[in-house]
């Protein structure tokens, strides 16, 4: 228990040599309070920091992934541009062909553009959606610093060499 404040808990432990008059060396620990539910904070922020980090590794693979699969939508794209204005061609041309084989090759070439489209779209909301989980992350860590700042405060001890004047803490009391 290094720490230097109590932060308005039950009394835990309270020296036995607290009396007045007695004579503290600095240092000495004055009393204890119960840290359970500082301990139990300093938990749950360490698991929302690491929900946090994992998410954003999840969006760094999905990133990747997207880049790759943008490469192939788009050659998808183009072979079903091709393929369209192909039938097009030939049905408006040489009416070789039919209508419904036309609009079915449509239909893949707007699948295709959509693909194309949604991948573009998620690659650039990437570093948006980056920044604001690199925030959640940073005011996570910064939380669980301060949880573990009121965990090492579950100990005080006597700044300096003192003498006990007057002693308001017992055992279970509530200090702040």
């Amino acid at each position: 228990c290094p720490g230097h404040q109590a932060g308005g808990f039950g009394a835990e432990k309270v020296n036995h040599r607290l009396e007045p008059g007695e004579r503290l060396a600095k240092g000495t620990l004055l009393f204890k309070v119960d840290k359970t539910s500082y301990q139990s904070a300093v938990m749950a922020m360490h698991a929302v920091v690491r929900q946090i980090q994992n998410r954003i590794l999840e969006l760094d693979i999905r990133h990747k992934n997207n880049i790759e699969r943008l490469a192939i939508a788009r050659q998808n794209q183009d072979l079903a541009q091709t393929e369209y204005d192909r039938l097009k061609n030939l049905l408006t041309g040489h009416q070789v062909g039919t209508r419904a084989r036309l609009e079915k090759s449509e239909y893949a070439l707007n699948r295709a553009k959509d693909l194309t489209a949604t991948l573009t779209q998620a690659i650039k909301a990437y570093p948006h959606i980056l920044a604001q989980r690199q925030g959640e992350l940073d005011e996570a860590q910064a939380r669980l610093v301060s949880a573990k700042q009121d965990l090492d405060h579950c100990c005080v001890y006597a700044p300096f060499d003192t003498r006990v004047k007057q002693v308001f803490a017992e055992s279970g009391q509530y200090v702040t």
